[in-house]
């Protein structure tokens, strides 16, 4: 039981340690996808009314293309493997 207790006490310092850097990434990447969409919602809005026609849409936009290069860089990994 010691050893558990152990472990988990480790585990628990690395997070406090690095929470306040986890915490700076995510922010830095939310605005990021924020400001993104934002620039692509002026840019796109008056040629692509009905992919663009709100701020809303583009920020979905936004999401759906952060996880789609994800799965292009996994996809790319794969075929590579072979």
């Amino acid at each position: 039981m010691s050893l558990l207790l152990r472990a988990f006490c480790i585990c628990r310092n690395r997070f406090i340690f690095v929470s306040q850097e986890l915490f700076t990434t995510l922010y830095i990447g939310f605005l990021g996808l924020i400001f993104s969409s934002f620039l692509m919602f002026l840019a796109e809005k008056e040629q692509n009314p009905t992919k663009f026609g709100t701020y809303a849409d583009a920020l979905w936009w936004g999401v759906v293309s952060v996880h789609q290069f994800d799965d292009l860089a996994h996809l790319r990994a794969i075929y590579l493997a072979r």
